[in-house]
């Protein structure tokens, strides 16, 4: 379980919803991601996503098979040479244990997408975004979203208390203009 990260991202800029039409996922039935998707801002790769939907079927078949079912062995063993696996193992490799886990935390700073957002439009025009990371913010993907939109700002605002870190990470004209970090000790993050 880790340690998750509080983060706040405030958006100002002439078109708002432009930005958020490109951040949200086109994933209705992923809750966590309608608002804010980092697949969209840097796309998890093809190759992973595949196994990962492999193993998602799989799985979806293999608890399918009801324990008192009087063919159950037959239909494991079915199923084990279908996906080319020995009858009953529970689960395949997916993408994300062969190799996803390590280009998550190298490409989105973070070894899941957001988690919670939560979306506020504030009347100044303003978009407000909180939401979880496991371990650290995702900076690398504010970076990308920032050269994405170079006409609009984008303020990062983290804290993981449990870990005791926070920052704030200022993009403006699509690159950095101001990134703090420094220690914390409040209640927020952890």
């Amino acid at each position: 379980m880790p340690n998750w990260t509080e983060n706040e991202l405030t958006i100002t800029g002439p078109d708002i919803q432009k930005v958020l039409n490109a951040i949200r996922s086109v994933n209705p039935l992923d809750e966590d991601t309608q608002i804010l998707d980092f697949d969209r801002i840097i796309p998890y790769p093809d190759e992973f996503k595949a196994l990962d939907l492999r193993n998602v079927e799989y799985q979806g078949k293999f608890y399918a098979i009801d324990s008192d079912d009087p063919a159950r062995q037959a239909k494991l063993e079915t199923l084990g040479a279908e996906y080319g696996v020995e009858p009953g193992t529970p689960w395949l490799k997916d993408g994300y244990n062969s190799g996803g886990y390590d280009w998550c935390c190298d490409q989105w700073g973070t070894k899941w997408n957001a988690s919670h957002p939560t979306l506020e439009l504030r009347p100044d025009g303003s978009a407000f975004i909180a939401f979880d990371t496991a371990w650290s913010p995702p900076i690398p993907v504010i970076e990308k979203l920032a050269e994405m939109f170079p006409d609009h700002q984008f303020d990062l605002e983290y804290f993981e208390g449990g870990m005791g870190f926070r920052g704030q990470a200022l993009y403006e004209n699509g690159s950095e203009a101001y990134h703090d970090q420094g220690e914390y000790s409040g209640p927020r993050g952890g």
